[in-house]
C-alpha cells in the first residue's frame, strides 16, 4: 500500500499559494493510472485504498463538494493541500510519525503527558460532534455511574472530584461501573476480552444489572458505609434519560453517553453515625450544598461548581421542578431515606 500512496501523491491536484486558479484529477483515470502501473491484479485493493482516501480527505473538508460529485478532486485552499500532502506522507512513509511512539501511554506518565493526549482527543471529538450533517454523531464512549442526592438538614452532599483539572467541582457522592462491578454479573471465568466489550458497549443489561454493585463498593470508598455491615437498604426508585456530552478527565476525553438510574438508599442508626464520622475525619473533600445553590450549579459564593448537567437536563433546566422534588428527599429520626442517582455512562 506504501507504494500505492506514493504514487497517488504525485498524481494529486494542486492549488497554487497565491489565487484560485487550481488544477483537479479524475478519480477514475487516477484508479487506471494505477492499475495499469501496479497490475490487474491489485484493482480491488487499489479501488478500496481510494475509497478509503478520499473518505479520509472529505471527512477533512480538504475537497471541493461541486468536484466530488463529478467524480474528480479538487482541494479547497492551498493549505487544504499542505494538510492532503502531510497526512499521505505519513501514511505513505513506515518511518513517519505523528506521534512519539510513547505518546499515548497512560501508565506513570503525569498531568503533562495526560493533558496532551486530552487536547488531541479533544480537538478531533469536539469537531466529530460539531459537524456532523444531520447533528447525530456517534457517541465512542459509555460510562455507568453511581451518583447519591443524599440530604442532610436540608443540603445536599456533594463529593470533590479527584481529578486535578477539575479540583474546584464537585458531583453526587459515587462513581462508575469498574470491571470488578461487572464480574459480579458475569462470573470471574468471563474472559477480560468479553468485559471490556460489554463495559465499552451503550444500553448494556449486563452493566445496568452491575450498578447496584458499583453503589455498593462506591458508597464504601466515597463514605466508608458498607452494604454488608447492614449500614443502609436500597430499591431502584427510577431510571432517567441518557446523556450525551464531550466531556472525560484527562486523557480520556470522548463524546461521551451517561445513563442514569436512580435508587433509594434508606440508612440505620449505624449507617448513619458512620456518614457523620465520614464527614468529620474528611470534611475538606466533602461540601453540603443548600438547595439554592444546587439549582444554579455553584455555590453561593462561586468558588465551586456543581457538576450535575445530567441532572439538570433530566428536569428540563427546571429549577423549580428539582428543587420541588430534592425537598421532598426526607430522612427520619432513626432511618434517612436518600435517593441514590446511578449514573450509568
Amino acid at each position: 500500500m506504501n507504494q500505492i500512496i506514493q504514487v497517488l501523491i504525485s498524481l494529486l491536484p494542486r492549488y497554487p499559494e497565491e489565487g484560485s486558479t487550481a488544477s483537479y484529477i479524475n478519480k477514475q483515470q487516477v484508479e487506471d493510472d494505477l492499475v495499469q502501473q501496479f497490475g490487474l491484479e491489485q484493482k480491488q485493493f487499489i479501488n478500496t485504498t481510494l475509497n478509503l482516501i478520499e473518505r479520509l480527505l472529505t471527512s477533512l473538508s480538504l475537497l471541493s463538494n461541486e468536484e466530488l460529485q463529478r467524480n474528480e478532486w479538487k482541494f479547497v485552499s492551498h493549505p487544504a493541500q499542505l494538510c492532503a500532502l502531510s497526512l499521505l506522507n505519513t501514511l505513505a512513509d513506515p518511518k513517519q510519525k505523528l506521534f512519539p511512539t510513547d505518546f499515548w501511554q497512560t501508565a506513570g506518565v503525569g498531568d503533562t503527558e495526560k493533558q496532551q493526549q486530552k487536547q488531541v482527543l479533544q480537538a478531533l471529538e469536539e469537531r466529530r460532534a460539531a459537524h456532523h450533517q444531520d447533528g447525530n454523531p456517534l457517541p465512542i464512549r459509555y460510562v455507568y455511574v453511581a451518583w447519591c442526592v443524599i440530604k442532610l438538614d436540608d443540603k445536599i452532599l456533594l463529593h470533590q472530584r479527584e481529578a486535578t483539572e477539575h479540583s474546584n467541582e464537585y458531583g453526587l457522592v459515587g462513581g462508575r461501573v469498574n470491571l470488578r462491578d461487572l464480574k459480579q454479573i458475569l462470573g470471574e471465568n468471563t474472559s477480560l476480552h468479553n468485559l471490556l466489550e460489554i463495559l465499552q458497549t451503550g444500553d448494556s443489561e449486563p452493566m445496568l444489572q452491575a450498578l447496584e454493585f458499583a453503589l455498593h463498593r462506591e458508597l464504601m470508598e466515597e463514605i466508608k458505609l458498607a452494604h454488608t455491615a447492614n449500614h443502609y437498604t436500597t430499591k431502584i426508585w427510577c431510571d432517567i434519560q441518557p446523556w450525551e456530552a464531550c466531556m472525560g478527565a484527562a486523557p480520556n476525553y470522548a463524546l461521551t453517553r451517561y445513563f442514569f438510574r436512580l435508587y433509594q438508599l434508606e440508612l440505620t442508626t449505624t449507617g448513619y453515625l458512620v456518614l457523620q464520622r465520614t464527614l468529620q475525619e474528611h470534611h475538606q473533600r466533602f461540601i453540603e450544598c443548600g438547595l439554592d445553590e444546587i439549582v444554579s450549579g455553584k455555590t453561593s459564593d462561586g468558588a465551586k461548581i456543581l457538576r450535575i448537567d445530567a441532572v439538570y437536563k433530566n428536569f428540563a433546566n427546571d429549577s423549580q421542578r428539582l428543587r420541588k422534588e430534592l425537598e421532598l428527599c426526607q430522612h427520619p429520626i432513626i432511618a434517612i431515606t436518600i435517593l441514590i442517582a446511578i449514573r450509568i455512562a
